[in-house]
């Protein structure tokens, strides 16, 4: 989990940043953050970040921490909010950006457990963080149908666009590791969600789409296929 703390009392700051060092003294999760001393700052720093949890102070020195989440919710309606004040009559407005949390300071351990707790509990799609041109943007794993790889460039193919960027397919699989995505041919990864037939040199996919298949990957990704829909088959068999 990767944590913004947009607060502009020093103090306050390196409390929770003192807490969540704590925190993860005591629990395995992964987590990191930074801090921002101002919404501005943040909205500067964005395009280069990706943050599953915001935690921000509601009276902030220049745009406050409620304008700040409104702006962010027009970006992105999944991220986790959360807000920080000593000020009762603002717990109304996170209900506007469906805040996760309105926490009243101090900010205490048992508050910032109980915060993590909930925001973990946000169960999101998967999803990869791509630099897209010069801007950071979240493809949801599920979209992909597959990604081809030619020269140093990569398009990543979902279900509504090709999207092209600078990587190896070596380098992203090192990102699909667990997931239903293989590599079928060295210069192709499919999404086993989308296949729906495989020959003996190619795969098809649901759309009509032909995928190479390595000859030496032919064996390994047809026992792949099998297990994958027998485990969906599993999942979506009703419970007696």
């Amino acid at each position: 989990m990767h944590i913004a703390i947009v607060e502009d009392d020093a103090a306050a700051c390196a409390q929770a940043v003192a807490l969540l060092k704590q925190y993860v003294q005591t629990h395995e999760q992964t987590i990191s953050w930074l801090t921002y001393p101002s919404a501005e700052a943040f909205l500067f720093a964005l395009p280069d970040q990706a943050f599953d949890l915001l935690l921000l102070d509601i009276r902030l020195a220049g745009q406050d921490g409620v304008t700040l989440a409104k702006t962010i919710r027009q970006r992105d309606a999944n991220i986790a909010i959360a807000f920080l004040s000593n000020y009762e009559q603002y717990v109304f407005d996170g209900y506007d950006v469906d805040a996760l949390a309105y926490i009243m300071k101090p900010l205490t351990l048992a508050k910032l457990t109980g915060l993590l707790t909930k925001a973990m509990a946000r169960v999101q799609p998967e999803a990869l963080m791509l630099n897209l041109h010069g801007t950071l943007e979240r493809i949801y794993l599920y979209d992909i149908r597959y990604v081809e790889a030619s020269g140093h460039y990569l398009t990543i193919h979902t279900q509504t666009a090709d999207l092209t960027l600078k990587d190896t397919l070596d380098h992203l699989q090192t990102q699909l590791i667990g997931t239903n995505f293989v590599r079928v041919h060295r210069a192709f990864v499919v999404n086993l969600n989308f296949v729906s037939s495989l020959e003996a040199t190619a795969l098809t996919l649901n759309d009509g789409t032909d995928i190479p298949v390595a000859r030496s990957k032919r064996s390994a990704l047809k026992d792949q296929l099998l297990q994958h829909y027998r485990t969906l088959n599993q999942e979506e068999r009703p419970h007696s």
